[in-house]
């Protein structure tokens, strides 16, 4: 695990060196300060002395366990910190693939629709006597062409007939 300077690692390690040092140092009880953070000092006094400042005073055997326990915390923090990253990886990748999915969709749609494009230009472009609809009217005209000239054939041969048969039954009156 990489030591990263973080105020509880700062601490920590002043503490634990104050631990090892202070025995050295007790009667010269110099003053050690983080470079980066001026207000966090580390300074060893002996017993009846007064304190130079207003916070608490540690045992070596308290300042040992705090300092284990800073880098403890340091070390779950980076765990949990971790794990988040790993759930956020995940959930990105899930949010990606399923971006994917709809682009593909979308792509799909798209394709579909430049056919049917292309399909109407295809049509546009056809002869407008290839037309269904102007086919359906030629033959409808047709059909109904043919019919009406039926009709009117069926009609004048039955005037023509008609005409026969009063001429024949006209005929026949008069030699009676």
């Amino acid at each position: 695990m990489p030591w990263r300077t973080t105020p509880r690692r700062w601490l920590s390690f002043w503490l634990g060196l104050s631990v090892l040092v202070a025995p050295a140092t007790v009667g010269a009880a110099e003053k050690h300060c983080d470079p980066e953070r001026p207000d966090h000092c580390v300074q060893a006094v002996k017993a009846g002395e007064e304190v130079p400042f207003a916070g608490q005073l540690l045992t070596t055997k308290k300042a040992i366990s705090l300092g284990q326990k800073a880098v403890h915390c340091d070390e779950r923090t980076e765990l949990k910190v971790e794990g988040l990253q790993n759930e956020h990886r995940r959930a990105l990748r899930g949010e990606v693939e399923r971006r994917e999915i709809q682009k593909t969709g979308f792509q799909e749609r798209i394709d579909g629709l430049k056919e049917r494009l292309a399909e109407a230009k295809k049509e546009q472009e056809r002869p407008l006597i290839e037309h269904p609809v102007i086919v359906t009217l030629i033959t409808t005209g047709v059909i109904g062409g043919v019919f009406a000239l039926s009709v009117w054939a069926v009609s004048e041969l039955d005037k023509k007939i008609t005409i026969q048969t009063t001429s024949a039954t006209s005929t026949a009156l008069i030699r009676f």
